[in-house]
């Protein structure tokens, strides 16, 4: 039978305490972003009753930001995002620091969700090493010296070696508002979205250009340990900073760093990490002290247990991408600044030990940047000196495309070729940066592709509201304007409005226009894609898509290599709702086109703007409607739609999808509908979540609300 779950929803501490009392095992939760209720001691299906819950998400005081005195006080369901948000109203720079460690960590809806004081009680001892989580939190909290509050109050120094009691919990954390130094750093897999490989922050107090005090700590050390580095804090407690600066670290801070973590295994890619972190905080203390402007750069530590890399700490501040060094090298970009701001790994897995530092290509499209249905005349040679290697592939029919390019269109456009909306793939730059990739590809788009302007009976439509500007003017469309015009009725609309005029006492008819403009695809992540050149001549192919089998479709037939030697993964999508269905493809088979031509890995993840120039949009809509409704009544009893869609260079098939939808969820028992879609400018429209029933929602009940006035 179903098992009994004791379970509170509590509005008051006291109400929380009472609780905890009659039921001292109970799961605690505000957040939920953790293990959650049905973690490891209970499972769906489990003989064993679920244990009791207790929810304080709701509890006033347990929710609370504020500032009293010279103490920040933080309520233990206070959210991640509720605390930066507080912390971002006080301009110091410490302030700052935090805002910008705690807005990298996750995505803005785990933010909203995750509590300050899960984070703080999930790094305990008494969890157990192996279930503890790698917080963000504490290491700022610690090298701060805050103290957590439960029944009683503790030293955040202590609170990681003492198992909690029976029916404890956690109340707030508070911290003294730094008089000195602040900073905070974070290196994960990614700049945000991922799980933090090390964490530290350090806080000191400056005599001058001397350190007269410093707390120092590092975090997600063997899964979970949070810990200050005494040792290190007396190694630069007394000296001068201008000593201490610099990388290699002097051998006394080493020695002081391997002092501090006998007890620990670290291995030798982490004990290079937890050095440079050591050096960065160092190098922010002398920037601090005026004996530094940009401190010092630490080399790259190589994570060698899972091939990642890290991008090179500096204390600079980023610079413009110059197109080249006075070495003749495009400048690296500085990824890295003084705040809290995350150290950049690769997303994806790598081989090492290739051509270049970690033998992947970073790729770019070279798009184009005139109006649909112009020529393209010419691409001219890209200079050597640019140091790229390209793909052109205007002989490749998309395979399986049609949503995104129409039928047997090519999946790149070359010489000759008519470009059939602004900012579809002209070429790939491959590089060994992203940075110049990209500078590459655009520059290449503006200055080496020439274009003949389309004729005048070519152009395409540019706002739907110009079309139907040109209809009430009693004009026809132009001949390219129109992509499909489509009719279709339900009943008998025309026979129910001309039943009407015998008697128009009896009926309202309703007229009105509804405009909607598009919306386009805004999801996490942009579409991206990893090509490995595996033993065997075998691709591995990662793909952000919904659709693997149009990527494999499209890596097979534009390489050749057999589909038995073609392995197809998905990581995560980041998102998609149509916009990560068709578009993947395409770009698949280019990047695999450039790993086979290169023998080298190549990773294409698109910018935002071209990502959303080349997946395409919700379709811009304007629909003209007449309504017969009975004035007895009150009920609708015929409606007729005359809808412009603009829908990209071709038609989409949004067209018969809104037709079909127009009246959304009500009965309506005569309608006649027409629909033309319209080539404007831009990518094909594409489907977001049930194609055509938003536009249809949108028109009935828009419809509706203006008769009902």
């Amino acid at each position: 039978g179903a098992h009994k779950q004791p379970y509170c929803r509590a509005t008051s501490v006291e109400e929380v305490r009472q609780f905890l009392k009659s039921n001292p095992k109970a799961v605690i939760f505000a957040g939920h972003t953790s293990t959650g209720i049905y973690g490891p001691m209970w499972t769906v299906g489990s003989l064993e009753a679920p244990p009791p819950v207790v929810d304080i998400s709701r509890v006033p005081q347990l929710r609370s930001v504020e500032k009293k005195g010279n103490k920040i006080v933080v309520g233990a369901s206070a959210t991640l995002e509720e605390l930066a948000c507080f912390l971002d109203g006080e301009k110091a720079e410490w302030a700052q620091a935090m805002v910008r460690h705690l807005r990298m960590i996750s995505g803005f809806q785990v933010r909203n969700r995750a509590t300050v004081g899960g984070n703080v009680w999930a790094t305990r001892v008494g969890k157990g090493e192996d279930g503890r989580f790698p917080s963000d939190v504490c290491p700022m909290l610690l090298a701060l010296d805050a103290t957590v509050n439960t029944e009683k109050s503790t030293p955040m120094s202590k609170w990681f070696t003492e198992s909690p009691a029976a029916g404890e919990f956690l109340v707030s954390v508070e911290f003294e508002i730094p008089a000195g130094v602040f900073d905070s750093h974070r290196v994960a897999l990614r700049p945000r979205n991922a799980k933090c490989l090390m964490n530290g922050a350090v806080c000191g107090v400056l005599d001058g250009a001397k350190v007269k005090s410093v707390r120092l700590t590092l975090g997600a050390l063997k899964v979970a340990i949070v810990r200050r580095l005494p040792a290190v804090e007396a190694a630069l407690t007394g000296k001068e900073v201008k000593d201490l600066v610099g990388f290699p670290l002097s051998a006394a801070i080493e020695d002081a760093i391997t002092a501090d973590f006998k007890d620990i295994e670290l291995g030798e890619s982490r004990r290079e990490l937890a050095s440079s972190l050591v050096a960065k905080f160092i190098g922010r203390l002398a920037v601090a002290a005026g004996v530094a402007t940009t401190g010092h750069p630490v080399p790259e530590a190589i994570h060698k247990e899972t091939k990642l890399h890290t991008s090179k700490i500096t204390m600079e501040p980023c610079e413009d991408l110059a197109p080249f060094g006075t070495a003749g090298e495009l400048k690296d970009r500085v990824e890295e600044q003084c705040g809290g701001t995350a150290m950049f790994c690769d997303d994806m897995a790598m081989k090492l030990g290739q051509q270049g530092r970690d033998g992947m290509l970073h790729a770019a499209l070279i798009t184009a940047q005139a109006m649909p249905n112009s020529t393209i005349k010419e691409i001219k040679p890209i200079p050597a000196e640019w140091q790229v290697e390209t793909v052109f592939l205007p002989d490749f029919k998309s395979p399986v495309c049609k949503p995104v390019f129409g039928a047997e269109t090519p999946m790149m456009f070359g010489v000759g070729d008519k470009v059939p909306f602004w900012g579809a793939p002209v070429g790939l730059v491959m590089a060994e940066t992203m940075q110049r990739a990209r500078w590459a590809a655009d520059k290449a788009a503006k200055e080496l592709v020439v274009y003949d302007a389309p004729a005048e009976t070519e152009k395409a439509m540019v706002l739907v509201q110009e079309a139907r500007a040109i209809l009430d003017g009693g004009a026809e469309l132009p001949e390219s304007y129109v992509s499909t015009d489509i009719s279709g009725k339900k009943g008998d609309p025309e026979k129910a409005f001309k039943a009407a005029e015998a008697k128009p006492d009896d009926w309202v008819i309703v007229k009105g226009r509804m405009v909607k403009n598009g919306q386009h695809h805004w999801y996490m992540e942009p579409n991206v894609v990893f090509i490995q050149v595996d033993e065997g001549n075998r691709l591995i192919v990662q793909a952000a898509a919904q659709n693997q089998d149009s990527v494999m479709q499209h890596v097979h037939k534009a390489t050749g290599v057999p589909m038995c030697k073609l392995e197809s993964k998905m990581r995560r999508c980041g998102g998609g709702f149509g916009g990560k269905s068709a578009a993947p493809g395409p770009l698949a088979g280019m990047a695999a086109v450039g790993a086979v031509k290169t023998g080298r890995s190549v990773r294409f993840v698109l910018p935002r703007s071209v990502d959303s120039a080349f997946v395409g949009n919700r379709e811009r809509l304007v629909s003209d409607y007449t309504v017969l409704v009975n004035k007895k009544t009150q009920l609708i009893e015929a409606v007729q739609f005359d809808n412009l869609l603009a829908t990209g260079f071709a038609d989409s098939g949004m067209g018969a999808f809104s037709a079909h939808s127009c009246c959304g969820s009500y009965y309506i028992p005569n309608v006649g509908v027409r629909v033309r879609s319209l080539k404007s400018a831009s990518q094909q429209t594409a489907a977001v979540r049930a194609p055509g029933h938003h536009e249809g929602a949108l028109l009935s009940e828009t419809m509706l609300d203006h008769c009902a006035h």
